[in-house]
């Protein structure tokens, strides 16, 4: 039972880590942007800006997560696969 409630922590986590990746920097983007405009007067402005420029930011890091999440997985299985296979051939 142990290791299936590790599974569940462990997709918790994941699914938190997401949802941080994607809310952080959104927020940051409207708190910058908006104190630039406060600052320079140029209201919507530089609010818009920073908003799409904080958003792809958001992305490129859900992105990065996705990425090497597979590409973990990958190797991992490939390795694995490689080991097993040489095991193999030596019992052989």
């Amino acid at each position: 039972m142990a290791p299936k409630k590790f599974g569940i922590v462990k997709n918790l986590a994941l699914v938190t880590q997401l949802g941080l990746l994607m809310a952080l920097p959104i927020v940051a983007g409207v708190y910058i942007g908006s104190w630039l405009d406060g600052y320079f007067g140029t209201q919507p402005i530089l609010l818009i800006i920073c908003l799409i420029i904080f958003s792809l930011g958001s992305f490129v890091n859900l992105f990065k997560l996705a990425g090497v999440n597979k590409k973990n997985k990958s190797s991992t299985t490939k390795d694995d696969d490689e080991s097993n296979g040489e095991a193999k051939n030596r019992n052989v």
